[in-house]
Formats: C-alpha cells, sequence, structure tokens
C-alpha cells in the first residue's frame, strides 16, 4: 500500500483532511529541485502525496540525481514524460494520471518562503475552486489575442476575471479541472 493509498484510506474513515497532491513540475535542475524538496518536507505537517514530474531533461546530471533524490524521498513519486511538455503538460499528466481531490501545483525553481504556505492552501481550498498563490493583471498584446482568450471561456464563466494565474503556480480541486474542455 501506498502513501496515497494510505491518505484516501483515512479520509474515507473520517479523519478531516483533503486529499491534496502537491505536484512539482521539474525540467534539468536538480539544485532547484532537491531545495524545494527539503522544504516542502520541513513545512507539510499533514505529509501530502508529492508528486514530481520531469518534463523530458536532458541534462545528465540531473537525470543521475533524479536516483539519489528517489533514495532521499522514498515517499516522493517520481515521474517522467518523455517529451518536452514544460508546467503545464506535468500539471495535466498529473491530473490525468494520479487520484487526487485537489492538487497544488508549483515549479522547481520556486522558492517557499512562508513556511505556512501548504497550509493555507488547505484552508483556502475548502472555500474556493482556485487557488492563486500569485496572480497578474490581464492585459494582451492586441485585439486578436484577446478575442481568443475570451473565445476559450465562453460558456464557461460569467463574467471575464481581472487577473490570471502566474506560472502556472496554483491549487485547485479536480471537480474544477473536470470541467475544462478536452
Amino acid at each position: 500500500m501506498g502513501v496515497g493509498d494510505t491518505r484516501r484510506l483515512e479520509i474515507l474513515f473520517g479523519k478531516l483532511e483533503i486529499d491534496i497532491m502537491i505536484v512539482i513540475a521539474s525540467h534539468d535542475r536538480l539544485d532547484f529541485l532537491e531545495k524545494s524538496l527539503d522544504k516542502l518536507h520541513s513545512i507539510d505537517r499533514k505529509n501530502h502525496d508529492i508528486l514530481v514530474v520531469d518534463t523530458n531533461s536532458s541534462d545528465e546530471t540531473y537525470l543521475n540525481g533524479i536516483q539519489q533524490l528517489k533514495s532521499k524521498y522514498p515517499n516522493v513519486i517520481f515521474d517522467r514524460k518523455e517529451y518536452t511538455c514544460w508546467d503545464s503538460g506535468a500539471y495535466l499528466h498529473a491530473h490525468l494520471k494520479y487520484t487526487s481531490e485537489n492538487y497544488i501545483f508549483l515549479q522547481d525553481s520556486m522558492e517557499i518562503i512562508d513556511d505556512n504556505l501548504i497550509d493555507h492552501i488547505d484552508k483556502m481550498l475548502t472555500g474556493f475552486e482556485v487557488v492563486a498563490i500569485a496572480n497578474f493583471p490581464f492585459f494582451y498584446d492586441n485585439r486578436e489575442q484577446k478575442e481568443y482568450a475570451e473565445a476559450g471561456i465562453e460558456g464557461i464563466l460569467k463574467d471575464y476575471p481581472l487577473f490570471g494565474i502566474f506560472g502556472p503556480i496554483f491549487a485547485v480541486r479536480k471537480s474544477t479541472l473536470n470541467k475544462i474542455p478536452n
């Protein structure tokens, strides 16, 4: 029985924890990834499932170092996409392959400076479908770009948002991801 299986059994038997998987998109930067994993293990009081998705790294030092990280962090799930899919591809892969009620999507190069970040997100996901960890005001280079973006959300949202999610670094419910068209 894996870490994820144990967490799902805990939820079935009445623990009040939210089922969250922390997904880290990683590409060729072992130093960043190890720093992120060290920080997460020092601050994640609920021991959420952690998935690292390598987005087709090519650096030999990184690829060899992943084996060492697997030994250092036996409870972390390491997966790899055999094509360059960047962060959004890693997140889509996690959503389609790994069962979780909620996801926190991070980049390996992101530095967590608030030791309560995971706890804050945990609480916010009880009241919101999407939690932006960082955001930016929407702006467009031209009218065609704006029309394309608006057409992509037509029928999904009632109001056009004023802000976007930066990164992509955010948390989201699986049920919300399931609403996005193919």
